[in-house]
């Protein structure tokens, strides 16, 4: 049985410098939906390397958790957090980026929300 979905693609451009609450949001989940994030990439399309950090914030324990931590991106290249996996989100949680420096990475994600009820 298949399930009906919508699909969704977002891009950011990184300028937050510290996590949590003060990254930058690059998705939410909608109000009673589910996502399946299958696309995650960081694009550093600057001359010199950058530190990111993508944070998961789980809207029913409002906390946050790391997906990346200060991973090193080389410069002019793209680096796969989501290689042949996906992630699983509920409503309200979110992904949450920051750059240790000066920011200017590039986010892109493309997920799948599938509407739920229970949620």
């Amino acid at each position: 049985m298949s399930r009906e979905y919508n699909t969704i693609t977002k891009g950011l451009t990184v300028s937050a410098t510290s996590g949590g609450a003060s990254g930058d949001v690059l998705y939410t989940v909608p109000p009673a939906f589910d996502a399946e994030i299958d696309l995650l990439q960081v694009i550093n399309g600057a001359s010199s390397n950058k530190t990111m950090t993508i944070q998961w914030y789980h809207a029913s324990s409002q906390g946050y958790s790391n997906v990346i931590n200060t991973k090193t991106i080389t410069a002019n290249d793209v680096y796969k957090v989501i290689d042949g996996d996906v992630l699983h989100l509920h409503a309200g949680d979110k992904l949450v980026c920051h750059d240790a420096s000066s920011g200017g990475c590039q986010v892109l994600l493309s997920a799948k929300e599938f509407f739920n009820l229970t949620r």
